[in-house]
């Protein structure tokens, strides 16, 4: 933890040397010297180590916002132009407009809109209705004229099996009687009648076998027939209007998808309408960007009346005056880790100093603050301290100092951090001999605050450290810390931190 307060100290040093020649031969263990050839005794400004209180805490400044808050941003898609603007600073109740935004061109584009989304849903109906009229088409046939054709060719076959069993009959009668006419002419003599009676026989029995071998063909043409049509007509007519209908479907499917895009286009250019319309999303006081442009806010346009805003630009927020008020610190990354929700904390706010006010951690960010504007910007991380008194002095953007308590230790021994060196590997400081020079001794230690460490092990209450033991390193030990150090610029790639 303190070597890592002491970084900046150590960079500071490793630049400074990285500047100085490099023709001095370097020596693998050079002794330490005496610091008398250095820097006289009465010249280094020293520090008694002693056992003490040692408080443990972060400071940061930052500036007072409101907890309770709520943004107001522009749901317009495009740009717009700010018609009409509630003043800032003004109280505002929940649902009142607090600013509108142009919209003739959007109820314009809605109009139109409505003309599309009617044809879309007329085309959707009729292909709907179109679909219906071939699934009836597909039932008609297989429940209805499929049944009647078959009932017919039914129907067929029975009467030509009835008319052949006529015909059959019919021509066995005309056999017999012709037979029995043969029987009696034999023992007479054919008179004219007899002639014409035979050949009247010979007729009808001819006519008797062409009736018997068409109806006979009749039926063979209506089984052929039926079974055509339970073979391959039923099958064939069943399946061309089940396409039919499918294409119907899709047809149908594809009207309702276009009918649904031009109604949601709908519904979404009359949430645009509505948004143009920007209301309090709760009771408070509403701020505008306009008073962060004095710090820098981007160099954005101000939000006033006839400026044009683009969408999700963040107009403003809708401040609780009357709810908590809380820090919003910047904790650099060094110190952060030992942060959490919950830890007390001091607060002093500029505009008021002689007053002393507590708080509590609320939270702390995950991510480092974003709003760094190149490589070199200290890394820090945003925490948010919740002021528990309810002042009617404090205001938004107040600038504050907050003092987070992490730990306060009893009876330690300490030293100031400007008094530890590291090198070799080792945190040093540079120890008072008896004879009033300096020799270095490694040191071990322990919690920290910004200005005192606790010294673990090395170090005895009542020794003496140097407060500027730099002084003290020889030219190699100042080259051996420079090498374990990496120069700002080594590691660094573009875009990082």
């Amino acid at each position: 933890m303190a070597a890592a307060r002491r970084r900046t100290l150590f960079l500071c040093l490793a630049i400074s040397i990285w500047l100085l020649p490099w023709t001095i031969p370097s020596r693998a263990q050079e002794p330490l010297p005496s610091n008398e050839r250095l820097v006289p005794p009465s010249e280094m400004p020293v520090y008694e180590v002693k056992a003490g209180k040692l408080k443990v805490a972060v400071e940061a400044r930052g500036s007072l916002e409101a907890a309770w808050s709520a943004d107001l941003y522009c749901s317009v898609e495009g740009q717009s132009t700010i018609l009409s603007l509630v003043p800032g600073g003004r109280p505002v109740k929940k649902g009142d407009l607090v600013c509108e935004l142009e919209s003739s061109l959007l109820r314009d584009r809605v109009a139109n809109q409505v003309i599309a989304e009617q044809r879309a849903s007329a085309a959707y109906q009729n292909a709907r209705l179109s679909r219906e009229v071939a699934e009836i088409a597909v039932a008609e046939y297989v429940e209805g004229i499929f049944k009647q054709d078959s009932y017919t060719l039914k129907s067929e076959i029975a009467g030509a099996e009835a008319a052949i069993q006529k015909a059959e009959d019919r021509l066995e009668r005309t056999q017999r009687a012709r037979q029995r006419m043969s029987e009696v002419a034999k023992d007479t003599v054919k008179t004219p009648a007899d002639i014409a009676a035979e050949l009247d026989i010979i007729d009808r029995l001819e006519d008797a076998e062409e009736r018997l071998q068409k109806e006979r063909k009749t039926l063979e043409l209506a089984r052929s027939k039926l079974d055509v049509l339970e073979k391959y007509t039923r099958e064939k007519m069943t399946k061309a209007l089940k396409v039919e209908a499918e294409r119907k479907r899709t047809e149908e499917l594809g009207k309702k998808d276009a009918w649904t895009l031009e109604k949601n286009k709908l519904e979404q250019l009359n949430k645009q309408v509505e948004a143009c319309r920007i209301l309090a999303p709760r009771d408070g006081v509403v701020i505008y960007v306009n008073d962060l442009q004095r710090r820098g806010y981007n160099g954005r346009p101000p939000i006033e009346e006839g400026a044009v805003v683009r969408g999700r630009q963040k107009l403003g927020s809708v401040l609780d005056l009357a709810g908590p008020i809380q820090v919003n610190l910047k904790v650099p990354e060094s110190r952060v880790t030992l942060l959490k929700a919950g830890m007390r904390a001091s607060v002093m706010v500029d505009a008021i100093p002689l007053t002393n006010l507590t708080g509590t951690v609320a939270s702390v960010a995950v991510l480092p603050d974003p709003h760094a504007m190149a490589l070199w910007d200290p890394i820090v991380y945003t925490t948010k301290v919740r002021i528990d008194e309810a002042l009617s002095a404090l205001r938004p953007g107040m600038t504050a100092r907050a003092e987070i308590k992490i730990s306060e230790l009893d009876k330690v021994l300490t030293l100031p951090n400007a008094s530890v060196v590291r090198f070799d590997g080792k945190d040093q400081a540079a120890v008072q001999r008896s004879d009033g020079g300096f020799e270095w001794r490694p040191v071990e230690l322990g919690a920290s605050n910004d200005a005192l460490s606790e010294v673990k092990q090395g170090l005895k209450a009542g020794e003496i450290v140097a407060l500027k033991p730099e002084s003290l390193l020889t030219e190699a030990q100042k080259r051996k810390i420079a090498a374990s150090l990496t120069p700002p610029a080594a590691n660094r790639q573009p875009g990082s931190r």
